[in-house]
């Protein structure tokens, strides 16, 4: 962080420094949750998050639908 290598390893929260306690309580993050998907579709959407690659019609269709319809049509 800021150029500095901290040892956390086997660290509490309440053991790291100040400042590095401060550094992760600010950091924001999102979490995505997975339903009707095979481990290959969840792997094929990581990837593409994790590259830059735009969703699929299909994969942007099931975050559109929710939970209920698409166990109506699966």
């Amino acid at each position: 962080m800021d150029g500095f290598e901290y040892e956390v390893a086997d660290r509490k929260f309440s053991e790291l420094e100040e400042e590095l306690q401060n550094a992760v309580t600010q950091f924001s993050f999102s979490v995505q949750r997975l339903e009707n998907y095979t481990m290959e579709e969840a792997e094929s959407l990581f990837f593409n998050i994790n590259s830059g690659v735009n969703l699929s019609p299909v994969q942007k269709s099931k975050s559109r639908m929710g939970t209920d319809l698409i166990r109506f049509f699966t």
